[in-house]
């Protein structure tokens, strides 16, 4: 579960590559999952690819999405700063909603 609901944006990274799935959520590692077999993921130019939250969850993400990237490698770590790395003070967080 993802501790942070109720912030207005969440970060989310699944990167696969051919062999191994990876999540991370805000500042989370959530795991990694080896893949049965070997998969060659190539999406043919000018693909939708669509975000949505699934119905009925009590939890929903919040806020919109301002950006989306799809990188063409797959990362062994988050690719964005979190509170406690030196980009912010210890002391800030996310803005709340109300």
């Amino acid at each position: 579960m993802i501790s942070q609901v109720g912030y207005t944006w969440s970060r989310v990274i699944l990167s696969i590559n051919q062999t191994q799935a990876r999540l991370w959520a805000n500042c989370n590692h959530y795991g990694k999952q080896q893949l049965a077999g070997h998969i060659d993921l190539q999406l043919p130019e000018g693909s939708l690819i669509y975000f949505r939250q699934e119905p009925g969850l009590k939890n929903k993400l919040l806020g919109s999405i301002q950006v989306a990237k799809i990188l063409n490698f797959g990362v062994k770590d988050r690719v964005w700063k979190c509170s406690y790395d030196s980009q912010f003070s210890s002391s800030w967080r996310p803005p709340l909603i109300g």
